[in-house]
């Protein structure tokens, strides 16, 4: 009996030290569609960061192609765009994230993400 009650409080005390030292990990943070859509409307910089080959089947009309993975070794490129909005957008979120959270710690601070494609199709013009 104490050999579960001890798991169990172990489990427990696991879980909420996850809670609370990583406390990100729950959910993504995007921004609103009419946010996306007036940045857009601004001249925000919108980048794509899925691959080559899914940015082919069809991107947002302002869209620029740079892979989450290639930010952090080509931060150059994008070093004139470091006072502007950036949206940066993927497949369903997860990989924008982490391009956002990429290009805050290389100094970029007016970064939005704007989620999925689904998401950003509502702000922006595909296949136009």
């Amino acid at each position: 009996m104490f050999k579960v009650i001890a798991f169990g409080g172990f489990f427990v005390f696991i879980a909420l030290g996850i809670f609370f030292i990583y406390p990100k990990l729950s959910l993504a943070e995007f921004a609103t569609t009419d946010v996306v859509k007036k940045a857009v409307d601004s001249g925000a910089l919108v980048i794509d960061v899925r691959t080559p080959q899914e940015f082919e089947s069809g991107h947002a009309k302002e869209a620029i192609n740079v892979p989450y993975d290639e930010i952090v070794d080509n931060p150059r490129m994008l070093q004139e765009s470091k006072d502007r909005a950036i949206i940066v957008y993927c497949r369903s979120g997860r990989r924008s994230s982490i391009a956002k959270s990429t290009l805050e710690s290389l100094g970029f601070r007016n970064i939005l993400n704007a989620g999925g494609v689904s998401e950003m199709e509502k702000a922006s013009c595909f296949g136009c």
